[in-house]
């Protein structure tokens, strides 16, 4: 895996569950830049697991109703193309799990921002998007999320609210090089 920009003392300053929602907004776009040969059922089952984890971020706790989601997501068997995506949504699925345990018990924070950091690095390795490509989605969303919450004074273990989610930007698939303008060399 490639030396991230982000260590702990980057995405830390989070509350807990933005910290999950920065992974699941990572994974999310990973997910959309799959190759088109990737299984559709493993991509919708994982976009469906990042819906579970936003929900759960929202709310500050794993919803019931979502406890099926997030573990039929965190249980795909990965193929060549999907071994990251797979591998990050595990560690995005133990981050929220540890942001709900944090309140109960310390070591739960330590372990979510672990498991964030992981997950973050896994959905930059992910078929379809580049390393710095990661590093500029995931620094944009850091910056949003952290105006959001403290715009509405969202604590450690807060859930992030409506409110948050609202100010946040769409995700998009990350744009392939297909798509990418291309430079003309004149010489004479």
């Amino acid at each position: 895996m490639p030396n991230v920009l982000f260590d702990l003392k980057f995405y830390d300053q989070l509350p807990l569950w933005g910290q999950v929602l920065l992974a699941s907004r990572l994974l999310r776009r990973a997910i959309l830049a799959l190759p088109e040969n990737a299984p559709a059922s493993t991509r919708l089952a994982m976009l469906a697991g990042c819906d579970a984890i936003d929900r759960s971020a929202c709310a500050g706790e794993v919803l019931h109703a979502d406890k099926a989601e997030l573990k039929r997501a965190a249980s795909f068997q990965p193929t060549c193309y999907t071994m990251a995506v797979a591998t990050s949504m595990n560690w995005a699925v133990d981050a929220v799990l540890a942001a709900e345990d944090s309140t109960s018990f310390g070591a739960a924070e330590a372990a979510c921002g672990r498991s964030v950091g992981t997950a973050l690095m896994w959905a930059m390795e992910a078929d379809g998007m580049t390393a710095l490509q990661g590093r500029i989605y995931a620094a944009t969303d850091l910056d949003l999320i952290r105006f959001a919450c403290a715009e509405f004074r969202i604590g450690r273990y807060d859930g992030l609210t409506k409110n948050v989610m609202s100010r946040l930007v769409p995700i998009v698939a990350p744009a392939t090089n297909e798509h990418a303008p291309t430079i003309r060399s004149e010489t004479p």
